[in-house]
């Protein structure tokens, strides 16, 4: 029993895991970051630091997220499409990459979304999946 005890402390509600405090009410900006370049990402924290307005979620594919971490940010990962394409033939990619993508979506509500990267559609079509996609994605 002592061995599952570990896997049941709670997690450091200040820890790189801590979820969004409920009391912080701002709305939410989703910035997506997919395969954008190191100085996109630079670019768009200097931007959304301050946060005095609104909460910015990262929604990027290095899973370097250091430089958000330390800005005191929140990130969502995707895989790279390079990855995506490695692997292609392990697992139904296309779907989970979707309703990934729906799951952020539903996470954290965004009241406005950024595109510094590729947008979602272009995301797909990247990995080599259909670009039949809605756009508004």
């Amino acid at each position: 029993m002592p061995i599952f005890r570990s896997f049941l402390r709670p997690v450091d509600p200040a820890g790189p895991l801590a979820q969004a405090d409920a009391a912080d009410i701002r709305p939410v900006v989703l910035v997506t970051l997919l395969g954008a370049a190191a100085s996109a990402r630079d670019r768009a924290l200097r931007l959304h630091h301050s946060g005095r307005g609104h909460r910015a979620i990262f929604v990027v594919t290095d899973p370097d997220i250091a430089a958000i971490r330390a800005a005191g940010m929140t990130a969502e990962h995707m895989p790279a499409p390079d990855l995506v394409k490695r692997f292609r033939g392990v697992g139904d990619w296309e779907s989970y990459l979707r309703q990934r993508w729906v799951m952020i979506q539903t996470k954290w509500q965004p009241a406005m979304g950024i595109t510094e990267g590729l947008a979602f559609h272009h995301y797909l079509r990247e990995c080599g999946f259909s670009d039949s996609v809605n756009p508004a994605d």
